[in-house]
């Protein structure tokens, strides 16, 4: 990836990390999920390790499932099914992550809670920043 696109992204990726941090800090849980979810989704697209990627968006999936949150968990299936699809294949099923939604599923959605439209989101939003 080009230093000077990458350098600026992992910057944006950052203040979401931050902003997660204080929504933690806070309590508002919506925004700290919606930070988290900007920032995988911008690391992801700064090049970030795909090993690291694949079990960031696996762990914050399955932590929006166990609480019911549907808000940001296309995203992260999305983030997590192209992570594994680069490393293992778009075939292949990691244990333990039945309850994601699959590669196929994310594939086929449409409207407005597609995982396309999640990510089509944060590549605008960055795009716009620069």
């Amino acid at each position: 990836l080009v230093s000077w696109v990458a350098e600026p992204l992992q910057s944006i990726a950052d203040s979401h990390l931050l902003g997660y941090k204080y929504g933690q800090r806070n309590g508002d849980v919506v925004s700290s999920s919606l930070n988290y979810q900007f920032y995988l989704q911008v690391s992801y697209l700064s090049g970030q390790s795909l090993h690291t990627a694949r079990m960031k968006s696996r762990e914050f999936a399955q932590e929006l499932l166990q609480r019911k949150q549907i808000f940001g968990f296309n995203g992260a299936c999305s983030i997590y099914q192209q992570s594994v699809a680069f490393i293992e294949g778009m075939d292949f099923v990691e244990e333990g992550t039945e309850k994601l939604i699959s590669w196929e599923s994310l594939k086929s959605r449409a409207g407005p809670n597609c995982a396309n439209l999640d990510f089509r989101l944060v590549v605008s939003l960055v795009f716009v920043t620069f």
